[in-house]
């Protein structure tokens, strides 16, 4: 299948900074892609003019859909394009990945839509180790929202003990 799949060994300095530095310099060159663009379009199909929340929605949904949540292999980072991972869905239903690579997907196509993102690296435990990374998209009032393709709680999201940001 066509895609970029990027394997990252960790640094050892700033091994979160590095890998989200890398996974925004994947979005910016993939949220021009027609592959992208298209579906997000598709997706949002409905949604009025400026209702961002309901494309937000959309997105998030065909994520959490298509997506089930593996590890890694050992030894490093793998990121999947998002082109890619869009690709695996259409062919099999449903594409592996990481939170890195679900946050790639969902940042790529919100930003396909004119709709500013930032990458989110998030701990909710009690070391403070950055250990999840989600999107947090811009909403024209000016607010930020939280979205996880791999949280499924309802109550949105736990309360964090450390988190970085890095924008697309």
């Amino acid at each position: 299948m066509p895609g970029t799949t990027i394997r990252v060994p960790l640094s050892r300095r700033r091994p979160v900074r590095d890998t989200l530095a890398l996974m925004a310099s994947m979005i910016r060159g993939k949220r021009d892609d027609r592959t992208v663009r298209d579906l997000a379009l598709r997706l949002t199909e409905g949604c009025p003019r400026a209702d961002m929340q309901c494309r937000m929605h959309r997105v998030l949904r065909y994520a959490r859909g298509g997506m089930r949540y593996e590890l890694d292999p050992r030894g490093g980072e793998l990121i999947h394009d998002p082109k890619d991972t869009i690709e695996r869905i259409a062919s099999y239903g449903l594409a592996g990945g990481d939170c890195d690579d679900g946050a790639v997907l969902v940042s790529a196509m919100l930003e396909s839509l004119g709709i500013a993102t930032r990458l989110v690296a998030v701990s909710a435990r009690p070391d403070r180790k950055l250990h999840h990374v989600a999107v947090e998209a811009k909403h024209p009032s000016g607010f930020w929202v939280y979205l996880d393709p791999f949280l499924r709680s309802k109550f949105g999201p736990p309360k964090f003990t450390a988190l970085m940001r890095v924008p697309v």
